[in-house]
């Protein structure tokens, strides 16, 4: 007599639901069935082997192709019912206007100031999810205002970036400066102010200044299937100081320049996926262990 292990093989459409798009919660209970299945299926297997003493009816190249094929199932539910970005850059350029209180975003931030009309515009080089992006069409970008934005701090400005190819980005990082409060002399990196997110760098008869981002990028269709990025942002000050640059912003109350943005999102590995291997390597290792010790 000799055992046998039937592997059905549905479609992904039916294992997953109706494809991109589908409710993710509906994914992950067929993927717990899925396990169950598995799960009893190796019972049923074990107790067939004790009782009838047939080392064949799961080989260790059975056991694989078993979980082979539900490795499979998994990853193609994780396809069809989640849409993470993925790995990507892009970047942008734009204006600012800045104050004490507010960083004011927009092409026409140097002559409209806090009514700036919030656009970036695309430019080069895009990878990944965004490299469909079109070099000099227009994104959205919020201004940064404090609050609800907080330096430092812990905070959540959802849609700060709505880009053309359907990919959003929430801010939730504006980390303060690491380096010491300027003086007004020269000086290779200083913080702007007290408190201030902005960092100064004088770089020959010029100022630079830079500040970082962090946040979470996602398809709009699917806002649950967050992938976290980090920015940088980069202004130049030409035939200036540090000390100029800081008495015009105390003087005036404000100061505007262009700026570039350079933005980029790191994948992370799901993990569904990551204990499915672990769970077919575990057994796996079991069913090995076995076929030795008999």
């Amino acid at each position: 007599m000799q055992g046998k292990v039937l592997i059905l093989t549905p479609s992904r459409r039916q294992i997953c639901g109706s494809g991109y798009g589908t409710s993710r919660s509906t994914g992950i209970v067929l993927q717990i069935i899925l396990g169950i299945m598995l799960k009893d299926a190796i019972v049923s297997i074990v107790a067939r082997n004790r009782l009838l003493e047939v080392n064949k009816i799961m080989s260790l190249k059975n056991a694989s192709r078993l979980f082979g094929a539900l490795a499979s199932a998994f990853l193609l539910c994780g396809a069809a019912s989640a849409a993470p970005v993925g790995t990507g850059t892009f970047n942008v350029t734009s204006s600012f206007y800045v104050t004490a209180g507010a960083f004011y975003i927009g092409a026409d931030a140097g002559t409209a100031g806090p009514s700036a009309n919030q656009q970036v515009i695309i430019t080069s080089p895009n990878t990944g999810a965004f490299s469909d992006l079109t070099i000099g069409t227009t994104a959205q970008m919020q201004s940064l205002t404090f609050p609800p934005v907080v330096p430092g701090g812990s905070f959540t400005l959802s849609q700060w970036v709505v880009l053309p190819d359907g990919i959003d980005l929430d801010l939730t990082s504006l980390p303060l400066s690491q380096y010491a409060l300027c003086t007004g002399a020269d000086s290779a990196a200083c913080q702007a102010v007290a408190n201030s997110p902005i960092t100064l760098h004088t770089a020959g008869n010029a100022v630079s200044a830079d500040f970082t981002v962090g946040g979470w990028a996602y398809y709009a269709a699917s806002p649950n299937e967050k992938t976290p990025f980090t920015g940088i942002f980069t202004a130049q000050f030409p035939d200036t100081t540090i000390s100029s640059l800081l008495n015009q912003f105390a003087t005036q109350g404000f100061v505007t320049t262009s700026f570039s943005a350079s933005n980029i999102t790191t994948a992370v590995p799901e993990p569904a996926s990551l204990a499915l291997i672990g769970a077919g390597l575990f057994a796996l290792g079991l069913f090995g262990k076995k076929k030795f010790v008999k």
